[in-house]
């Protein structure tokens, strides 16, 4: 069921904040949301994608988190994990906002600090009704970010916040066949309204619903779209979302058939000609797939290559229709290790977006099921949150398995894992061109947040269980903003 309102004569309610003290807040911060939503960011930073750690000597830092629900017996009851980076405790706000044609529509706020490299969970469904649920932070110093675990009855899912809204997004890896659910949020976090266009691709061409044209988002809100009700029994859906006026923040949240899992993605800043996976197994008895969808009008090219250090493999090529997705079954793909993790990278001549997706064989435990977006661009440093135990089962024995990080280049990169609360090493490693380095997880479940530095750029993943095969649950690494040099 949507709920959004439409350009029917609607008007939208604006969510009220449900305590006064976020006014006080507000106030103390000095429009800090306004000014951090609307800077722009140096060009290397919109390399990087929708969420970034700034500097922790910046004068504000915001978060903004959809795609979870609120209410017993919901798919992905939410908790957010916010990481301070500096070596300053920070103070601020979280709003939380449901829909505003929910039973009870409104808005809920309340005061939190950080402290200095530390990690505070947070519980954003407090006094909210039943259903989707958004939840935006502002704090008074930089260096914080967020990122969301959901758990429900198919498992759980994590990912990163947004750090700032964009005017395009873009989501492959979904499913509406065989039951499975998948479900579009938007948020407005900024000051003024936005309109929004909604896209899919499909393996048969582009979709584009008249009633997901032109959706007025007043400034605060959240709405929610079912995507199978327009895109219906499709294994592949790929999303677009852009503004005609103002930027937003948008989610995912797949609910796999049958209960075999769940995924939450946030919104990559548009297509592009490169994707990588640092982490990637062959699960015996299992199934291994790569989704490339082409927004433009023209067919393309892709190839997926897989980064195995000295060990080679011939790429795999396949051609996109133009508004449109193929999905690559890389499961029998000769030589692939079925022990050790790899990574896989695709290139095409022009724009696409990409997702992995990995099933567990059928007898393993839930999640089962899993997609996850790919890198669009290498960093120097990353942050990695790190999952955490988060209540009672699915979520039982939350740890991570491996941290993965590849290296695109040909020559040797050094890579230093410090953890973030104490400033000690916990890993050093060379990792090899064309290669992937792996920090167990024995040797990060005592670490807690962690940040990898690396002497040239990089891609970094992390994996988590429980989970029914690698790669099913993905914790994302969060790249540090790189300053133009001056």
């Amino acid at each position: 069921m949507s709920t959004s309102p439409r350009r029917s004569g609607r008007t939208a309610d604006r969510a009220r904040p449900a305590l006064a003290l976020i006014v006080v807040v507000a106030v103390v911060l000095g429009g800090v949301v306004d000014a951090v939503v609307g800077r722009a960011l140096p060009a290397r930073a919109e390399a990087v994608g929708t969420a970034v750690v700034g500097d922790p000597a910046a004068g504000a830092s915001s978060s903004f988190c959809a795609g979870g629900t609120a209410g017993a017996g919901q798919p992905a009851d939410p908790v957010v994990y916010l990481t301070n980076t500096g070596a300053k405790p920070v103070r601020g706000a979280m709003r939380t906002v449901a829909p505003p044609l929910a039973a009870a529509p409104g808005a809920h706020a309340t005061t939190l600090t950080v402290p200095a490299r530390s990690t505070v969970a947070v519980d954003p469904t407090a006094g909210v009704p039943a259903g989707p649920v958004a939840a935006s932070f502002v704090f008074d110093g930089g260096g914080v970010v967020a990122s969301q675990v959901v758990r429900g009855p198919g498992g759980w899912a994590a990912a990163p916040c947004a750090t700032r809204p964009a005017e395009s997004l873009v989501f492959a890896g979904g499913s509406t066949a065989g039951g499975s659910s998948l479900t579009l949020s938007l948020l407005d976090p900024t000051a003024a309204p936005a309109v929004v266009d909604v896209t899919f691709l499909t393996p048969s061409g582009a979709v584009v619903p008249a009633p997901y044209q032109g959706i007025d988002l007043a400034p605060g809100q959240l709405v929610s779209e079912d995507v199978g009700t327009y895109v219906q029994n499709a294994g592949s859906v790929a999303t677009l979302v852009t503004t005609e006026s103002g930027s937003v923040v948008a989610d995912e949240l797949e609910q796999w058939a049958g209960g075999a899992g769940l995924s939450l993605w946030l919104g990559a800043r548009g297509a592009r000609t490169s994707w990588s996976f640092a982490d990637t197994s062959a699960t015996p008895g299992g199934a291994l797939a790569v989704t490339v969808a082409n927004p433009g009008a023209a067919a393309t090219t892709a190839t997926v290559s897989f980064e195995l250090g000295q060990a080679s493999l011939v790429p795999r090529r396949v051609v996109v229709p133009g508004r449109a997705l193929v999905t690559l079954d890389l499961t029998s793909t000769s030589g692939l290790p079925t022990s050790t993790p790899f990574g896989v990278v695709v290139t095409a001549r022009a724009p696409v977006v990409v997702a992995r997706t990995v099933t567990a064989p059928s007898a393993a435990a839930p999640p089962r099921t899993g997609a996850w977006p790919g890198v669009g661009a290498p960093a120097r440093q990353w942050l990695v949150p790190g999952p955490a135990p988060v209540g009672a089962p699915p979520l039982a024995g939350v740890a991570p398995s491996d941290l993965a990080i590849a290296d695109p280049g040909r020559a040797p990169v050094d890579v230093t894992v410090v953890s973030l609360a104490t400033g000690k090493t916990v890993g050093r490693l060379v990792v090899a061109g064309d290669g992937v380095g792996i920090v167990t997880g024995a040797t990060l479940a005592a670490a807690g947040p962690v940040v990898v530095r690396a002497s040239a750029p990089v891609t970094v993943e992390a994996q988590a269980v429980p989970a029914g095969a690698p790669g099913v649950v993905v914790v994302a690494a969060v790249p540090y903003l790189e300053l133009p040099s001056s």
